[in-house]
């Protein structure tokens, strides 16, 4: 009776070892798609850090450029004020031309402040996925070292 005992106690630990082995590879499977999901959201993090990186550089770029069309515009008003009182419509012309740089370069700004945002968004997503991921790889290891302590 006690020999059936035993082999009945093998059985149940036998089982228990074959659940425990199921439950660690589903726990490996799911860090594994995890860990993928991760990969494709670097990838594509990157490339939109990548995207956001060239954007901001064309945005300072045009910045620049709309910084010089200002600084020449104004130059242009001053020598005309000053050179004939009858380009009166034309100075009115380049005023106008002015105004619209400066609200291009407002646009630019703001678009670039969303770029930044926008990374910065990225960038905690990121880093809260790893947290993620870290939290799973430790908790499949307790889970493991649970199982190993139950057979041991």
């Amino acid at each position: 009776a006690s020999n059936i005992h035993f082999k009945d106690q093998v059985v149940s630990l036998q089982n228990i070892k074959e659940n425990m082995a199921k439950e660690v590879c589903e726990k490996e499977a799911t860090i594994e798609s995890y860990k993928s999901k991760m990969a494709a959201m670097e990838e594509k993090t990157s490339s939109v850090a990548s995207q956001l990186s060239d954007k901001v550089s064309e945005l300072h770029i045009a910045k620049a450029v709309a910084e010089e069309r200002v600084t020449t515009l104004e130059c242009k008003i001053k020598a005309a004020i000053l050179s004939n009182s009858q380009l009166t419509g034309q100075v009115a012309s380049l005023q106008n031309a002015k105004v619209d740089a400066a609200r291009h370069l407002r646009e630019r700004e703001a678009a670039l402040e969303e770029s930044k945002l926008i990374n910065s968004k990225l960038l905690r997503a990121k880093a809260a996925a790893e947290e993620n991921i870290t939290t799973l790889e430790r908790k499949v290891k307790t889970e493991q070292l649970m199982a190993a302590a139950k057979l041991a």
